[in-house]
């Protein structure tokens, strides 16, 4: 029993050792948490302090409101119940393809290319958001649903899913990936996601994919997660192979609905070569029931831990089972087939609600515990032992 106790002892220090030395293969580029020390409508506001972090910060927003309407675009101090970036409308914007509108903000830079170690940026995008963070109710304004979302993939900022501004500005549709998260009050689908490619919505031979598509997020705040990479040579943004983004949201890959299976988006062709990103949100409004002119609802949408990754060409898969994400039956496996690889399994696991605020490389010594836990409740497992004498 001494020498068994030994052999635990040190198995986990070495994986600890190891977990400590393997660089994680997503890696935070740039962070926003949108944390100011004061209410502010200016969405650069301290850009320069603790709020961001990465190299290339700070970075300035530019957004598509007019500066008499600066209240669409609002960050909260510490007195607030939520530190977030608030992005709120009320369909009084000049009007696009859609009616008015979305509130856009897009960060200065295009998140693509390599890094000195040969890391690709912008391989992995994660941030929290609540799509209905606060709206009216549908009988006094009339809002039928509201969205959210983020756009990838773009050759320029402020692209929403429908380019609304460029459409206001003659310009055409550029190349651009997003990813709407619709609150429903209207019909019965309630929270879903829609996708978008080149302001339409995803359709292949079946029909329209993008239209409706499943997450289990439900209602409130959702922590979502886009990969984006290039199966053939492992860089999105060369214009050589395609361009693959799979949405997650809670840890859960978006689904097709009509058979249930992980759903990704494919662009051929080379695929993207630019990646500005845009968080938009919008409200659509109806006539009211009664009094036609209440028409217009202030709808908004929440933001925070907004954070750009880089990583390597090729990151290590592990996804054992194969069924479209990384998970405790992943990790399961990997202990039975090759342990070396816990430190890849727990870089690839999804990030859950407000951990991409870590700016860290190294897994966190609280995780790291649990898995070593874990690992050894399976070193002291015994079959047809009723008592356990690893205590």
């Amino acid at each position: 029993m001494a020498l068994f106790r030994t052999f635990l002892f040190v198995a986990a220090t070495w994986a600890v050792a190891q977990m400590q030395n393997v660089q994680a293969q997503f890696t935070p580029y740039f962070f926003d948490g949108f944390d100011v020390s004061t209410a502010t409508e200016d969405i650069n506001f301290e850009n320069d302090t603790a709020r961001q972090g990465g190299a290339p910060a700070p970075i300035d927003y530019v957004t598509n409101v007019d500066p008499a309407l600066t209240y669409k675009h609002q960050m909260f101090d510490e007195s607030a119940p939520l530190r977030v970036l608030q992005l709120a409308e009320d369909n009084s914007s000049v009007v696009g393809p859609e009616g008015p509108s979305p509130t856009m903000i897009s960060p200065d830079l295009n998140f693509n290319g390599t890094l000195p170690n040969g890391d690709i940026i912008g391989k992995r995008i994660t941030f929290d958001m609540d799509v209905a963070a606060i709206l009216p109710s549908f009988d006094e304004h009339g809002v039928a649903w509201t969205f959210a979302g983020v756009t990838v993939g773009g050759d320029r900022t402020l692209i929403d899913d429908v380019d609304s501004q460029g459409f206001i500005d003659g310009e055409p549709i550029p190349d651009h990936f997003s990813a709407r998260f619709v609150h429903d009050r209207f019909s019965l689908q309630t929270e879903f996601m829609q996708a978008y490619e080149q302001g339409a919505l995803v359709s292949d031979n079946t029909g329209c994919i993008g239209c409706f598509l499943n997450h289990l997020g439900g209602d409130g705040t959702l922590s979502v997660q886009i990969d984006i990479d290039d199966p053939d040579d492992g860089n999105p943004w060369d214009g050589v192979g395609s361009t693959v983004v799979q949405v997650s949201v809670n840890g859960d890959p978006i689904r097709n609905p009509n058979n249930d299976e992980v759903w990704t988006f494919v662009k051929e062709d080379g695929g993207f070569t630019d990646n500005y990103i845009t968080l938009f949100g919008k409200a659509q409004s109806w006539n009211h029931p009664v009094d036609p002119t209440l028409t217009r609802s202030l709808a908004t949408h929440t933001f925070e831990n907004f954070t750009v990754w880089s990583a390597p060409l090729f990151p290590v898969d592990t996804d054992l089972d194969g069924d479209g994400d990384t998970d405790g039956t992943d990790f399961l496996l990997i202990q039975q087939s090759d342990p070396s690889l816990i430190p890849n399994w727990q870089a690839n696991y999804p990030q859950p609600l407000g951990a991409s605020s870590a700016l860290s490389s190294v897994p966190e010594p609280g995780s790291l515990g649990l898995i070593v836990v874990v690992a050894l409740h399976g070193l002291c497992y015994r079959p047809r032992v009723t008592s356990s004498r690893c205590a």
